[in-house]
């Protein structure tokens, strides 16, 4: 990465349901660019909470050996459980980051209802 590049600071994005299966894939490919401080909130319902631990490793892993401290920073994922069909988790969220504190929200989260 150049040093242009790692000069940027991280942009938080706020990604619901990160722990699902496309959610994870979601996270990584953010991870992977080095210009993202992923957030992820969860109620675990219908994910696997264990998947962003998995996720942040890989993308640890693939770092280069001169990796800055903002690289490896954008591998590490702030993890929130939180329920988005409670308002309050949500704007706990915000609350937490203040105004422009969160660049950008992927909502891939969904209720699973049924087998």
């Amino acid at each position: 990465m150049s040093e242009q590049t790692s000069s940027i600071p991280l942009r938080r994005v706020l990604v619901t349901g990160a722990a699902g299966y496309i959610g994870s894939h979601v996270t990584y490919c953010l991870q992977k660019t080095r210009r993202y401080k992923v957030i992820s909130i969860d109620n675990n319902h219908n994910s696997f909470p264990a998947a962003l631990s998995r996720v942040s490793q890989i993308a640890k892993d693939a770092l280069p050996k001169n990796a800055s401290e903002q690289d490896i920073d954008s591998t590490e994922i702030e993890s929130i459980y939180g329920d988005l069909t409670k308002p309050e988790d949500v704007k706990a969220i915000f609350e937490k980051y203040g105004k422009g504190g969160i660049w950008g929200v992927i909502h891939i989260a969904v209720r699973v209802i049924g087998p």
